[in-house]
């Protein structure tokens, strides 16, 4: 099963309902304002983890900038 199919599934078929949607809806904004409130820690501790090696820092506060404008 892929990331989309997950969420699909999670989002329609929840046991908590509707409720389940603004959930996963809530903390995706909440992860996005802390990325976006901390854009220098954030390449910080990924230059620090090896992560920038895998992913570049910009881009995944790029990431969080589109979805928080998308969902908001």
């Amino acid at each position: 099963m892929d990331n989309i199919q997950k969420l699909n599934k999670i989002m329609k078929y929840s046991t908590h309902g509707a409720l389940m949607q603004a959930f996963v809806v809530d903390r995706l904004l909440q992860t996005c304002d802390l990325i976006l409130s901390n854009k220098d820690e954030v390449r910080a501790q990924m230059e620090a983890s090896g992560m920038a090696s895998i992913i570049n820092p910009d881009a995944w506060i790029g990431c969080a900038e589109e979805l928080k404008t998308a969902l908001s």
